[in-house]
């Protein structure tokens, strides 16, 4: 069988070039047995059963491709066109992790990509590890993008290109483990000092720098923080409660409020008259009415939200023009789990956080208050028994 089933718009189309035809055409397909377009929550399967049933109806014969012949190459293509309309927010906007499944299977698309699934091994799942790591990928890199190969595989299992004893041969490469390999371990990730905060935030314009301190005292994404507007928070009561109109967990069924306090409030109340506090367009009309503000850090292009690279990539250009080592919006994210679980414990900082397992996630992000807060506990039974 010729031609090209893929999904666009939210339904299947097959596009070929049927006999007779001087050019290929897009055909949008129909549910079998009915002539409803076909939408895009059906299984590939079907999809291309009903691209074959035109197929044989133009040419009269039946298609001999089998799934066993699929190659690398093509299998690694109808995943990520899976990943595209598969990964999307309840709004049908896309996440990042079409992208980023993208870059993970590319190594092993480029190594294999003539070569037919079915004559895939399990030492050829180890190659592409052994290549991520002569690459020079942190571990934790390394075992992100084989985990997504492998989802790549359960994914091509369902539907049908490759079998269930090859998705088990293929799925059975282990993760690197710290210190056991050769592949270099991640920086621990530190909570940026207030000092070199405020230090950075007086180079940029107010808005920018009073978001940044709201994000500081609050424990929010940075995400989160772009995506805030007046309409999202319950300011009836205190502490007021933002809800993000999407983030990072929601797939999982999670719920997530963001607590404001008393410090984050009294930054926000100066921006009550913009839907959106912080926001270029909101940046730029604060610091016109003001002429000694600062208009640095603002973009060249005025968008109605910031987004969370322009507003780590303002950050990073004030740290450096201050003499501070780059940090990251996320470090204040660490800095704020720190601080909490420092005074209140990790069950309270994960609360605050959006975390479900506390000791797996929210521990990472304060790595240093671990002893502060043995101390806090455990004083009291030490100094009985001890």
């Amino acid at each position: 069988m010729k031609g090209t089933v893929y999904i666009n718009n939210g339904y299947w189309w097959y596009a070929v070039r049927l006999p007779g035809e001087k050019k290929r055409k897009a055909r949008k397909l129909c549910a079998p047995g009915s002539e409803t377009a076909l939408h895009a929550d059906r299984t590939r399967d079907v999809a291309i059963s009903a691209a074959r049933k035109i197929w044989e109806q133009a040419t009269g014969r039946i298609p001999t491709t089998h799934v066993a012949s699929r190659t690398v190459d093509e299998v690694c293509g109808l995943f990520i066109e899976h990943c595209r309309t598969y990964y999307r927010r309840k709004d049908g906007s896309p996440t990042s992790e079409a992208v980023v499944c993208q870059y993970s299977i590319r190594t092993f698309r480029e190594m294999f990509a003539d070569r037919p699934v079915a004559e895939l091994q399990h030492a050829d799942m180890l190659a592409m590890r052994d290549a991520l790591v002569r690459r020079g990928l942190r571990r934790v890199t390394v075992n992100c993008y084989m985990e997504r190969v492998k989802r790549m595989w359960s994914w091509a299992l369902d539907e049908g290109y490759v079998t269930a004893s090859k998705k088990a041969e293929l799925t059975q490469v282990k993760y690197l483990k710290a210190h056991r390999s050769d592949a270099p371990e991640s920086d621990p990730v530190m909570p940026v000092s207030d000092a070199d905060v405020e230090a950075t935030l007086a180079l940029l314009a107010q808005n920018v720098a009073d978001m940044a301190r709201v994000q500081r005292f609050t424990g929010m994404r940075p995400n989160e923080i772009c995506l805030m507007s007046w309409a999202d928070i319950d300011t009836s009561s205190e502490p007021w409660v933002y809800r993000p109109p999407y983030h990072k967990t929601e797939w999982r069924g999670n719920v997530r409020a963001v607590l404001i306090g008393k410090r984050a409030r009294s930054i926000m109340e100066k921006y009550r008259r913009f839907p959106v506090p912080f926001s270029p367009v909101s940046a730029i009309e604060t610091e016109a009415a003001n002429p000694s503000g600062r208009k640095r850090g603002l973009p060249d292009k005025i968008t109605e939200r910031w987004d969370a690279p322009l507003y780590a990539s303002a950050l990073r250009w004030a740290a450096k023009s201050a003499g501070i080592s780059p940090w990251s919006p996320n470090q204040l994210r660490h800095a704020f789990a720190t601080e909490v679980r420092r005074k209140y414990g990790i069950y309270t900082a994960a609360a605050l956080m959006g975390h479900k397992q506390a000791f797996k996630m929210t521990a990472g992000y304060s790595r240093e208050a671990a002893v502060d807060e043995l101390v806090r506990i455990g004083s009291a039974a030490i100094e009985e028994i001890g």
